[in-house]
């Protein structure tokens, strides 16, 4: 799988959205004919189309319910790759055609869209992880058509049960994956931003706490700047501006990546702290004028130094 220049340009958006999904698999779990299907899914978004609103319709379709789906913050990540590129063309307001996916069709309303806080920024190499593991588990889902299915991997049922809102099962599958791999951060940095979207902001700290302590345990720097961005919001939201600033500081001595190196000077103008401010902007002289000469290195038609490295050896 390989990202387009959309997937890159909306990697840092979220969107607020409400999603009907309609399955292929009937309610005594046997596959519809896909003609069959589409047309059902076609007629249904065209009674979305025809009604007041997106909730009138569904709750027409499947009286059953007793509410229709409310609006979720997602970001591309927490999507299928057909489902997030549909999603991005849309406008405010705007109501997608049917998307096909392997286990049925969605129809998606976006309400609003908004760029993301810098401190949960992806890069590409992490939505290129989170698709591969989503259509891991949609393949899953197709295959069992019936029979019964463990998913083992505690990774994967967190990341089911996110995607269902199922927090508090995230939670603790994540929990799981800390049982397995006890020295590991990430499981608990996952918890921590799990808990976050919660409102718990008190056992988020805990489990950025936790995370912070093996992180140091396995390794003298900072793997997971995440962790400390976080610690450092949640200390400045309660006013703990030594422990704030000790969580810049650990950031600053390790030299972060750009992302990092920005956000930080966004906060640290905003809580006009001169000093670590001055500090930051000379390290992102520094390693802006190390990527440049690099760059400039890489697409030089010159490559006498090269070549002289390889005939000294």
């Amino acid at each position: 799988m390989s990202l387009t220049p959309s997937d890159i340009e909306y990697l840092n958006e979220e969107y607020q959205v409400k999603d009907l999904f309609i399955s292929k698999f009937s309610s005594a779990n046997t596959v519809i004919e896909d003609e069959t299907l589409f047309q059902n899914v076609t007629k249904i978004r065209q009674s979305i189309s025809d009604s007041e609103s997106f909730d009138q319709a569904v709750l027409q379709q499947y009286p059953l319910l007793k509410d229709a789906p409310g609006y979720t913050w997602v970001t591309i990540n927490q999507l299928t790759p057909n489902i997030a590129r549909a999603l991005v063309t849309l406008t405010a307001n705007e109501i997608s055609q049917p998307i096909k996916t392997l286990n049925g069709y969605h129809i998606i309303e976006l309400k609003s869209k908004r760029s993301v806080d810098e401190s949960k920024q992806l890069t590409q190499e992490q939505l290129l992880d989170s698709w591969g593991k989503i259509t891991l588990f949609d393949y899953m889902t197709d295959i069992q058509q019936g029979r019964e299915m463990k998913i083992l991997n505690p990774n994967l049922r967190a990341l089911k049960f996110k995607r269902e809102g199922r927090f508090d099962d995230a939670i603790m599958a994540y929990q799981g994956s800390v049982s397995l791999d006890p020295s590991n951060p990430y499981p608990n940095l996952n918890i921590a931003k799990i808990q976050l979207m919660k409102g718990d902001v008190a056992s988020a700290k805990q489990s950025l706490l936790k995370a912070e302590i093996k992180e140091s345990l396995v390794s003298d720097t900072i793997v997971l700047p995440e962790i400390h961005l976080l610690l450092a919001k949640i200390y400045d939201e309660q006013n703990f501006s030594t422990k704030r600033d000790a969580q810049y500081d650990k950031l600053i001595n390790e030299a972060s990546s750009l992302v990092v190196l920005d956000y930080l000077k966004t906060a640290l103008e905003a809580s006009n702290d001169r000093y670590r401010l001055t500090k930051v902007n000379m390290l992102i002289d520094e390693k802006s004028a190390t990527e440049s000469a690099i760059l400039d290195k890489i697409e030089s038609p010159d490559n006498s130094i090269i070549a002289d490295e390889f005939l000294t050896e």
